[in-house]
């Protein structure tokens, strides 16, 4: 078992675009991987993709700018949010501000991208903006709820929640919460799905029966 290296347990601000840098201690010595990890909050470090990579085209290192070395890699979960902010910020250096140690995963590290010297911990403002257009969809969403069929709502619910927590985009917590308490309606009211059925079959000019 791995001494700890940071004592003090970090709980991130905001999962939108938290990182996570895994395989540090492939890239560093063992005798100094421990040093290491706990100078990385003040280390320059940033993005570099690997579209070569014989193992994942999809990878995206982590490199030490001042030790001119690779010191990790951004976990599979989280190369949808990396690439989503590649995407957005072409052609601009993305540096990474590591906040601490992944709880119980003494070797990996938590951090956030910063753009122009801004930290990003969530996908908003215009960069949201070129996913959602406006943010009164979610009202207007939240408004047709009780047309949703109850299936569609599921879809709904899980894409939020991937666009949350895997590609950074800031989704209204309120509107996650309404299509739950929407969802477990449905689920206490057996007949919500057969009157949708219904609905939509009179709007396609079918006949259904009871």
């Amino acid at each position: 078992m791995e001494n700890e290296t940071i004592s003090q347990t970090y709980c991130p601000k905001s999962i939108g675009m938290l990182l996570i840098i895994v395989g540090t201690r492939h890239y560093t010595a063992p005798e100094k991987l421990a040093d290491y990890l706990k100078e990385a909050p003040n280390r320059k470090l940033m993005l570099m993709a690997e579209p070569y990579n014989k193992e994942d085209p999809n990878a995206v290192a982590v490199f030490d700018i001042d030790r001119a070395c690779i010191v990790g890699y951004i976990r599979w979960e989280d190369l949808p949010k990396a690439h989503r902010l590649m995407a957005l910020y072409n052609g601009t250096t993305i540096r990474l501000h590591v906040e601490g140690l992944v709880p119980r995963h003494n070797t990996s590290l938590m951090a956030y991208p910063v753009v122009d010297g801004m930290e990003i911990t969530d996908l908003s403002g215009p960069e949201a903006a070129r996913f959602v257009n406006s943010i009164d969809i979610f009202g207007s969403l939240e408004r047709a709820l009780a047309l949703i069929h109850p299936k569609v709502k599921k879809i709904i619910y899980g894409c939020f929640r991937h666009l949350r927590d895997c590609i950074g985009i800031n989704i209204p917590q309120h509107t996650l919460s309404i299509l739950c308490r929407s969802i477990e309606y449905d689920k206490n009211n057996n007949n919500s799905a057969t009157k949708i059925d219904q609905l939509i079959a009179q709007n396609a000019g079918e006949v259904t029966h009871e």
